[in-house]
């Protein structure tokens, strides 16, 4: 049975969700493909619970009306294979669903229709009942319960996997929240399919809240998904030199050690944080390189192309006060012709340009090499 407990609590997540698609439906913004999946998530979630609300209210002589209603509960196993694409969209930074992930669709649809046709065959249930210890669950049902622990379970190695070679703290953060939100479930659905347990109909979706909760932290308080993780994974590949991501919206996504020592330690940078909250009224005159980053985020936005210009800085270095020069570009990372965050690289110039100032022959052939540079692009 569905307590009163669990059906105002049901009623107060309707209410959330409804509110949340308001919010985003508001926003006018491209959503980008795990903001999509996350809302047909909770959408699914949302006719779950829906469902036992009028369950709840339903008579237990109307048995044929419970059924049908038992059947959209049913979309349980959509929120577990949308947690599943999540995790896959987001580990390896898809810009589109891969085709094959549509395959995994194949079991929760497989799923309705076995429900819906139980008396055909009673492959679902033996004998029905919203009590669960009158129920008598057929041979699908293990079947079932199993697929979605087993997308949960697959999603959560997903994550750790990927928070084990990621460097990021901020997507290490994103990471061990997913798989803390995919626990309670995969818990609660273990037990439900293979225990004896005298579980309510409802403690499966009560198990989802967790995994509703974690999710939409991580997608949009530490904005998981303002840029793609696998930008900074081929970054890495490649880059020896400063660089910092920033997402479309100026938020600092990532950096190298070697930006954290020269620049994020001395301005203040950190990740998860705006660029402009780094600046600060009573050292504006010690900002000066962050406000040229903004500057040239602004340009580059405009111009949709690189940007470069020389970046004086004094940084302290082992207590000794130096003076260094770069180049500094930014360019933008460009996903389906839209700007979805920026990256900035700074070149350190200093020992060319002391070379340059060695002798006017030198310095003469330097600024022709610089020159060269500069057309190049």
């Amino acid at each position: 049975m569905i307590s009163d407990r669990i059906t105002v609590v049901c009623v107060l997540l309707l209410g959330v969700i409804a509110l949340f698609f308001i919010w985003s439906l508001k926003k006018r913004q491209r959503l980008h493909l795990l903001h999509r999946i996350y809302l047909y998530l909770m959408g699914f979630y949302a006719i779950w619970i829906s469902t036992l609300i009028v369950m709840r209210f339903t008579p237990l002589e109307h048995e044929t009306m419970l059924f049908i209603l038992d059947g959209f509960t049913q979309s349980a196993y959509f929120c577990a294979v949308l947690y599943l694409c999540i995790a896959i969209v987001f580990a390896h930074g898809c810009e589109k669903l891969p085709r094959w992930c549509w395959l995994l669709f194949i079991m929760p649809v497989a799923t309705l229709l076995v429900c819906f046709t139980n008396p055909l065959h009673h492959l679902q249930y033996v004998k029905f009942s919203i009590i669960r210890s009158e129920v008598i669950l057929g041979p699908f049902m293990k079947i079932s319960g199993t697929y979605c622990y087993l997308c949960i379970i697959a999603s959560i190695v997903l994550m750790i996997n990927f928070a084990r070679k990621n460097t990021s703290g901020l997507y290490r953060k994103q990471a061990l929240l997913f798989s803390l939100g995919g626990l309670s479930p995969l818990l609660v659905s273990v037990a439900a399919t293979w225990t004896n347990a005298n579980l309510s109909i409802a403690a499966t979706a009560m198990g989802f809240i967790p995994l509703i909760v974690c999710n939409g932290i991580a997608i949009y308080q530490l904005h998981l998904l303002d840029i793609m993780p696998v930008a900074t994974q081929r970054l890495l590949d490649w880059i020896s030199d400063c660089y910092v991501i920033l997402s479309e919206k100026g938020l600092v996504i990532s950096y190298n050690k070697p930006f954290a020592e020269m620049f994020a330690s001395q301005y203040g940078i950190a990740e998860n944080r705006y660029l402009r909250d780094c600046v600060k009224e009573e050292d504006v005159s010690k900002k000066t390189a962050i406000y040229n980053m903004i500057m040239a985020v602004e340009a580059c936005e405009e111009a949709q192309s690189t940007i470069s210009y020389e970046q004086p800085a004094t940084l302290v270095q082992d207590g000794v006060v130096q003076k260094s020069y770069y180049i500094t570009d930014v360019s933008p990372l460009v996903i389906n012709e839209k700007a979805a965050g920026y990256i900035i690289i700074f070149k350190d110039m200093t020992q060319l340009k002391k070379v340059c100032s060695s002798s006017k022959a030198t310095k003469s052939k330097c600024w022709s090499m610089s020159a060269l540079r500069f057309w190049a692009k």
